[in-house]
């Protein structure tokens, strides 16, 4: 069974592989949800800042949050880059710029972090930052405290608190805690001055385990803490654009949905009880069980040719699906062969036998490209492959053999061998 983890939102607050080694950056990341015993907490990646103020809202429909928003697993997008035609003269500072990076970059990963570093770690109070300030959900936040981000929502504020920020690089991750005990669906926020970040946080103490099935979706709902499967509890399964109906948990917590696949790059699975709920996200190959993967095996009658030789090839192709390996008898594959420019050499439709295979021959110009040829076979959108060598060599005209009775002799001992020469 697999187990899909929702893997909760992330977003940057700038493109980090595209900025100046100068500019601030910070992004956040949660990877876990929690329970109402647990400790809630949110990854912080940042570069230049020394702090954040980080603003914690209540989302008060999950269902109508989760079935509008865009990507399941990016909230607030990214801003695009403003036009700009670099001149000469910057497009080689730029290359410098990078140059020096990438040798900064490659000194500093052959070195761990400095002593100073470790013990400057272990003397840092619990929780990574300053206690945080809570307000209730009826609280006003000082407005003049964040003018250059304001408020998303002021009534539904419900924590408030400010983070020191204590990265040593960009790439390095930091635990933020946010003492969250009230179950339900938070956004976090945090704000440097006009640049803002963005992660989802779930408290519940029901888990949602889904699995995909040929035709259908089944999810199983329990408890966190004893595991006991939660019955009538009502799961929805959402798409980007259409709503697919919902469904309630039976006595065994298991709620079972036919789906055909179609359209299915982007599902979001809602299970709630009473205050509780949770979420899971299917992209499309999850549903991959749904469709017969070609798999096969590509071969030729030698390694290695000439040009100017035939070269013969053929495979043996088989459909995998929920139930094995099926026969593709009578099956049209496409077969196309590519020289080491990838330009295509061959290209034909062949028909599969009654055992799955297929065969066919291609005289080699005098003039073909040395190196490496590919040979695709496409079935749907499904492809396999195999290769052959191409050649400028020539059949030696003598051969010298030389043997030892012995496979292994150690260092300083005498061994004798055999030379055989014939021609």
């Amino acid at each position: 069974m697999r187990v899909l983890r929702f893997l909760l939102l992330f977003t940057a607050a700038a493109a980090a592989l595209s900025q100046s080694e100068d500019e601030p950056y910070f992004s956040l990341m949660s990877q876990h949800t929690f329970g109402t015993n647990g400790k809630p907490n949110v990854q912080l990646s940042a570069w230049n800042i020394d702090a954040l103020d980080f603003r914690i809202y209540r989302v008060k429909d999950p269902l109508e949050f989760f079935r509008q928003i865009e990507d399941p697993h990016q909230f607030g997008g990214r801003a695009p880059a403003p036009s700009h035609q670099l001149t000469p003269i910057e497009r080689f500072h730029e290359w410098k710029r990078s140059l020096r990076v990438s040798i900064r970059r490659g000194i500093r990963a052959q070195f761990t972090e400095s002593v100073s570093a470790h013990f400057e770690k272990a003397a840092a109070p619990a929780g990574n930052g300053a206690a945080p300030s809570a307000k209730g959900a009826a609280g006003t936040p000082n407005a003049t405290q964040y003018a250059e981000a304001p408020l998303l929502n002021p009534q539904q504020l419900v924590l408030s608190f400010h983070q020191p920020v204590r990265s040593q690089s960009r790439w390095e991750r930091q635990t933020v805690a946010v003492p969250l005990t009230e179950k339900g669906v938070y956004l976090v926020e945090a704000v440097h001055h006009d640049l803002r970040a963005y992660t989802i946080l779930i408290v519940s103490d029901i888990a949602l385990i889904t699995k995909t099935g040929k035709g259908r979706i089944v999810n199983l709902l329990v408890d966190r803490k004893t595991g006991e499967p939660i019955p009538n509890a009502a799961v929805w399964i959402e798409g980007r654009d259409k709503t697919f109906g919902s469904t309630d948990t039976d006595a065994g917590g298991f709620a079972v949905t036919s789906f055909t696949g179609t359209h299915a790059d982007d599902i979001r699975i809602v299970a709630r009880t009473k205050t509780d709920y949770a979420v899971n996200t299917l992209a499309g190959y999850s549903f991959n069980v749904d469709q017969d993967q070609l798999m096969g095996y590509v071969y030729t009658d030698r390694p290695v040719y000439r040009p100017g030789h035939t070269m013969h090839f053929r495979a043996v192709l088989r459909l995998r699906n929920a139930e094995g390996y099926q026969l593709p008898a009578g099956k049209q594959v496409n077969v196309q062969i590519q020289d080491p420019d990838q330009k295509p050499i061959y290209q034909k439709a062949l028909t599969t036998s009654g055992m799955g295979t297929i065969h066919d021959e291609i005289a080699l110009p005098v003039g073909a490209a040395l190196g490496s040829y590919d040979i695709e076979i496409k079935y749907g959108d499904d492809t396999t492959s195999g290769s052959f060598e191409v050649q400028d060599y020539k059949k030696p005209e003598y051969e010298v053999r030389v043997t030892s009775p012995k496979p292994r002799v150690l260092q300083g001992e005498s061994m004798q061998a055999v030379v055989d020469a014939r021609y």
